[in-house]
């Protein structure tokens, strides 16, 4: 997989950074720890998204506590 430039938005959430691709239409993933020119450790989380614009992780550990 050639990774492009063309990346809309990104978010780092514990130890994975995930970014959203115009030209391909997806969001990947990749450890933020892994070697940046292994392909092999990109992952394609979502495809077929339509001009994808922003991207939000929503964990546990970082939501507020309800009553």
């Amino acid at each position: 997989m050639t990774l492009s430039l063309n990346w809309v938005s990104c978010c780092v959430a514990k130890d994975q950074v995930y970014w959203t691709d115009w030209e391909e239409e997806s969001i990947f993933k990749v450890n933020k720890f892994a070697d940046v020119h292994s392909d092999s450790e990109v992952k394609n989380v979502v495809i077929q998204l339509y001009a994808p614009m922003d991207l939000h992780v929503y964990h546990q550990l970082k939501q507020p506590h309800g009553q």
